[in-house]
């Protein structure tokens, strides 16, 4: 392929790609693409300037986290078109009650009566998915005088289990559209507008197929996914935080790091050299600083880490919040995830091609599947996962990968997929010349702190069998350390014993 080919690749957007005339207004219309594709320039500007007679508060972007909302509100390509719409006196977004009013003016002319001017010159209003709910629950009825809902990161109302907002909006749309909930929207005073439109939008759609309620209701605007991003050297399953120091250790360029929890990005964060943690503002531990939010500010206005952070780590607060332009040196990404929705939307946080993708095994989603509190309930699509994660550690089965076919430079090239969990045996030969050369090992209290250290390292029994003090001994013959096998008289007894020299 031609340079010059290349080139023109990189300028074509989603608005070249869709055709208007297959949106359904009976479904919700869906655009799977990466990030770096124009999605939302196109449901921001050139969709809503198709649409005739259309009034700007009859548009509404609805995003999943707050600073996805503050980075489009700040981004020089769209503070002009789009408005935040809050109902938060302190922050001076209280401009809900204009908003409202607004809407609810029945003409349908260009010019929004009760709004004023620099409200009227936006096009469409941003809200996250929390204030959403809040409009709905404050007048359900609001539904029907929108013309264009463009859903953002349509896959969190279905990932992200904790954000019961998201979770009620999904609720709302489904009984919007579903044909068979016609009792339920009478119930709600809910009729939908003849000529409103519903956007979804999303780098993923690998959880619709665990929906079937949601399946029907999907019409596709793209007939295949639009991915300008690529990950073009490896993708290497971590199967055990035991060889994540390694990875880090021996990795170039800059990483971004999705951990499970707070905590641990924090801990990461103070571990790694030039690392840093984001953590969200609500998070309820307080870990939440002032550094953090100087950080996540900067990365808002400049799309690029500081010169002195090569390490990213958050949590799920940062899988659609972040964007990173290209030439930011950054090389890798790890996520702490067997859900290949989040992991794709994660390495959707840098605009440029990814060299590599770590996955690591989730202790969190571990921890769920095995909980023994009935509170703690993993979705279907979740326990899938969890499942099929199991089966690639196992099995040493490729079949997992196949969700990330359409994002990697070499398609079908099955030595981009790698394991890292050889066994540290270099550092177990190491702790054996340290400490145990020339020391007559006949208890079973020595053996079993020798096999204990080589848990640790993380080497495991023949075929993932128990581990045994012969097995580590061939291990230890093979590196080249000789073994004499001798019974001495201790205490008036031969017993069996071993000496490495």
């Amino acid at each position: 392929m031609s340079n010059l080919l290349k080139e023109e690749e990189k300028d074509i957007t989603v608005s070249n790609l869709i055709d208007t005339s297959r949106i359904d207004k009976s479904k919700i219309n869906f655009v799977e693409a990466g990030t770096g594709t124009g999605k939302t320039f196109w449901a921001l500007k050139t969709l809503p300037s198709q649409l005739k007679n259309i009034r700007p508060e009859q548009v509404l972007f609805v995003t999943s986290r707050s600073i996805t909302k503050y980075q489009q509100l700040i981004d020089e390509e769209y503070k002009d078109i789009v408005r935040g719409l809050d109902n938060n006196s302190q922050l001076g977004l209280n401009n809900y009650a204009n908003f409202y009013n607004a809407l609810m003016y029945k003409e349908t002319n260009a010019i929004g009566t009760c709004y004023d001017n620099i409200e009227r010159e936006r096009i469409a209003h941003m809200v996250t998915y929390n204030f959403f709910k809040f409009m709905l629950e404050d007048n359900i009825s609001i539904l029907n005088k929108f013309r264009l809902i463009v859903l953002d990161e349509f896959h969190s109302m279905l990932t992200d289990t904790f954000n019961k907002e998201a979770q009620y909006v999904y609720d709302i749309m489904i009984m919007l559209l579903d044909k068979n909930k016609e009792m339920q929207r009478e119930i709600f005073g809910l009729k939908k507008h003849e000529d409103l439109i519903i956007v979804g939008m999303s780098a993923t759609t690998d959880d619709f197929k665990y929906d079937r309620q949601l399946k029907k209701l999907i019409n596709n605007l793209l007939d295949t996914p639009y991915y300008k991003y690529k990950i073009i050297e490896s993708i290497s399953l971590i199967t055990s935080e035991l060889y994540l120091d390694d990875v880090i250790k021996k990795s170039k360029g800059k990483t971004l790091f999705m951990s499970a929890s707070a905590k641990d990005s924090v801990k990461f964060a103070n571990k790694y050299h030039k690392a840093r943690a984001i953590v969200s503002r609500t998070n309820k531990d307080n870990l939440r600083t002032d550094d953090m939010d100087k950080l996540e500010d900067y990365i808002c206005k400049y799309k690029k880490l500081p010169d002195e952070v090569d390490i990213l780590i958050g949590t799920s607060c940062i899988r659609e919040g972040f964007e990173f332009t290209i030439n930011n040196n950054i090389e890798n990404i790890i996520v702490e995830s067997s859900d290949p929705v989040a992991i794709k939307q994660f390495i959707g946080r840098y605009r440029g091609n990814i060299k590599n993708l770590y996955i690591l095994n989730s202790r969190a989603l571990n921890g769920i599947i095995n909980s023994k509190d009935k509170n703690k309930k993993p979705t279907y699509a979740q326990r899938q996962h969890y499942y099929e994660f199991r089966e690639l550690v196992n099995k040493e089965s490729f079949t997992w990968f196949t969700h990330f076919t359409n994002i990697v430079q070499k398609k079908d090239n099955e030595s981009l997929y790698k394991r890292i969990d050889k066994k540290d045996n270099d550092s177990f030969i190491e702790y054996i010349k340290d400490n145990w050369l020339n020391v007559l090992i006949y208890t079973d209290e020595q053996k079993n702190e020798i096999i204990s250290h080589a848990h640790s390292l993380g080497i495991r029994g023949k075929d993932r069998n128990e581990l045994t003090f012969n097995y580590l001994t061939n291990i230890i013959v093979n590196s080249g350390i000789n073994v004499n096998k001798t019974k001495p008289r201790i205490n008036g007894k031969r017993p069996r014993a071993i000496e490495f020299i």
